[in-house]
């Protein structure tokens, strides 16, 4: 057995030494080189353009240039400013100001969706050719309550008699018609990603719809829905 361990290693020298030499080793090299100068590439690209975004004079220069874009929602936001600021609260997390306003609008095209839904479909036209909408996104509700805040969402549509205060959605989430009509969505309700809601059903107030979950019945204040169908696990007394 002992020949064969001293046979092995030069065996293996030989084969590598071979494929070194080997065209098709040069054409491997050249492809992991190519590939390996693309990472190199997009990484330093992405880390550039990281610390320039964070870095306070070039975001005062986009947001300089965006407001001038701006000008007209400005007004707007100004003319609205006690409805529209509800909303933007609870975006920002700040005080509602005109640069807010701003940074919130440039970042978000979910709010600005609600920002147009606000302003009515025949203001809005005039100016969110300016500042395009998240373009997968549907509003049809006659009334959607102060607070509301639509998160990434993109591929959704809110088809609903109407939502009440303090709104929250994620993305892919369908409020639609179904056997009775349109839902009535309460205050204080949370729709996390992909559920949807349809039919003439009732949402109560401080209800959580889980993620992926599909309601087609009333739903009680303070319940915790998840599942297909739509089943509550958790019900609180919850007052407003």
């Amino acid at each position: 057995m002992s020949h064969i361990f001293v046979f092995l290693p030069r065996t293996c020298s030989i084969l590598c030494t071979s494929i070194k030499n080997s065209p098709h080793f040069v054409l491997v090299n050249a492809y992991f080189a190519v590939n390996n100068f693309a990472f190199y590439k997009n990484y330093v690209t992405f880390a550039l353009k990281f610390r320039l975004e964070m870095n306070p004079i070039t975001q005062t220069i986009i947001l300089s240039a965006s407001a001038v874009r701006m000008l007209p929602h400005i007004a707007l936001y100004l003319l609205h400013k006690k409805e529209i600021d509800a909303d933007l609260l609870k975006v920002q997390d700040q005080k509602p100001t005109v640069l807010n306003f701003i940074k919130v609008c440039t970042r978000e095209r979910s709010f600005r969706n609600l920002f147009y839904y606000r302003l009515g479909e025949y203001r809005s036209v005039f100016i969110s050719w300016l500042l395009p909408p998240e373009r997968t996104m549907t509003i049809w509700c006659p009334h959607i309550g102060k607070g509301a805040h639509l998160e990434h969402s993109y591929a959704t549509y809110l088809n609903a008699e109407s939502i009440g205060d303090d709104f929250y959605c994620l993305q892919m989430v369908t409020l639609g018609n179904g056997k009775g009509g349109r839902p009535t969505i309460g205050n204080d309700v949370k729709i996390y990603t992909g559920a949807t809601i349809f039919g003439g059903i009732h949402i109560g107030n401080h209800v959580t719809i889980g993620a992926g979950a599909v309601v087609f019945q009333d739903i009680p204040d303070g319940a915790t829905v998840v599942g297909n169908p739509g089943r509550i696990v958790k019900q609180e007394d919850k007052k407003d």
